[in-house]
């Protein structure tokens, strides 16, 4: 029987998945201004909102988990912090100054932050095309901030930088996945 392609679920979750996750950034823009421009919530209102928010819709798996919390804590704590508590506020903050767009293609440095963290703080190895391709997505994200700059670097350049501390803290958090929670299922490492 010849290999199928991914079936229509798997599109439909990938589609769902594109949409909660672009859907964030523009939703904490509405958290952070009125449809006149006024501010509404600060960063840290908004970050605080998503933070309660995915702490109530995942309580039950939580609390199906807690005994795998004595144990593991340390590392858990460095995955909440760095995977989800830093950023939100710093992804907040950026979107008080920055467009939506900006700030989700920053976003995508991700996986280059994932890659200089696990050679930098956990011994991986890097071969010459992560290299490169480290490189290209730091000029590149480089190009994104300077881009509408005149004179230097504005005021809302500085705050497009805190897109990429917060892809830096994703780097660090998915390490930390890797190398010290490897062994709990998916769902306790998310819940907890």
């Amino acid at each position: 029987m010849p290999a199928q392609g991914p079936d229509r679920k798997a599109w439909g979750l990938l589609v769902l998945l594109a949409l909660i996750w672009g859907s964030s950034f523009i939703l904490m823009k509405r958290g952070l201004h009125n449809p006149d421009g006024a501010p509404a919530l600060s960063p840290l209102q908004v970050a605080s909102a998503r933070m309660v928010i995915a702490w109530l819709a995942l309580l039950p798996l939580a609390i199906a988990h807690l005994k795998l919390l004595p144990r593991h804590w340390k590392g858990l704590v460095l995955a909440g912090l760095f995977g989800n508590g830093i950023p939100a506020i710093l992804f907040a903050a950026a979107q008080s100054r920055i467009d939506s767009a900006l700030s989700g293609m920053l976003n995508g440095l991700t996986p280059l932050m994932t890659l200089v963290i696990g050679a930098l703080l956990f011994g991986q190895r890097m071969r010459g095309i992560h290299i490169a391709g480290v490189l290209l997505g730091l000029v590149g994200a480089s190009t994104l901030i300077l881009l509408r700059s005149d004179d230097g670097l504005p005021t809302w350049s500085v705050y497009a930088m805190l897109p990429v501390l917060g892809a830096v803290c994703y780097g660090v958090s998915g390490n930390v996945l890797k190398h010290m929670l490897y062994m709990l299922p998916p769902r306790a490492t998310s819940a907890l």
